[in-house]
């Protein structure tokens, strides 16, 4: 059974000589997900050798920036090559509103709008999916300011993966990450910096400790934090395994 990710974007909006901003592929089986698509996100595809055609699903945590930029350098990427399938269809996730973005985006940038290929705009709150070949997918609603923001729960033969996204500590992400083999967690800020709608790393331990998970992947993170000692935080809280993801860092579900 193959049921992994890869960690295409581990940084934020601020850029670094090493960190791209946020995005997540879910290999499963034969099948591909995408968990946010933030700037360079195609880029770090082709690093891998992996065809950006191949993704069908994309999960939207929120509409920021750092989470979104990739899409329209995807979409009219999609209208510059072959498709394989005349009915090619690229089914988008998100929160509210996920619809007005694209709608803009398509507005701004004439060459996002599909030509060669559908896009199929889902706008969710909480929500349990079924997905083609027995996978399944759960929201929770998570704070981050006045923005609409997701995380999400993908379950797979008896695996599962948790995404918080952007968030500040809540019960909403300890109880959709009950038990998950796999929590990957935004860590914005050190403790002494804490910023609301964020989490610190005395919070991401506190959070994988009270979920319970068996491991802890660690993204989403400001210069500010990573002159800290994150894993060292953690591990005073949470006993499980750690991972201060880097680009590409990829992990076994």
């Amino acid at each position: 059974m193959r049921f992994g990710a890869t960690i295409l974007g581990s940084g934020t909006i601020i850029p670094t000589s090493d960190r791209r901003a946020t995005s997540i592929l879910v290999e499963i089986e034969d099948r591909s997900l995408l968990l946010d698509c933030g700037p360079c996100t195609v880029d770090s595809m082709a690093k891998i050798h992996y065809r950006f055609s191949d993704i069908g699903r994309i999960f939207i945590t929120h509409l920021h920036p750092d989470h979104t930029l990739g899409l329209p350098h995807m979409m009219a990427a999609l209208n510059q090559i072959e498709l394989e399938d005349e009915l090619h269809t690229v089914t988008v996730y998100g929160p509210s509103g996920l619809r007005w973005f694209f709608q803009r985006m398509n507005l701004l940038y004439g060459s996002t709008k599909p030509r060669k290929f559908f896009v199929d705009l889902v706008e969710l709150g909480t929500a349990a999916l079924s997905l083609p070949g027995g996978i399944k997918v759960r929201t929770a609603p998570m704070v981050h300011g006045e923005a609409p923001a997701l995380a999400y729960r993908i379950d797979y033969r008896g695996k599962s993966l948790v995404y918080s996204g952007d968030t500040e500590y809540t019960l909403d992400l300890v109880s959709l990450a009950n038990g998950a083999d796999t929590l990957i967690s935004e860590c914005s800020f050190p403790d002494s910096h804490s910023r609301k709608g964020h989490m610190t790393p005395s919070k991401v331990g506190m959070t994988a400790e009270q979920s319970r998970v068996k491991k802890l992947v660690v993204v989403h993170m400001y210069p500010e934090v990573e002159s800290t000692d994150i894993k060292g935080v953690i591990s005073e809280i949470f006993d499980g395994e750690i991972y201060i993801a880097e680009d590409l860092f990829q992990i076994t579900i």
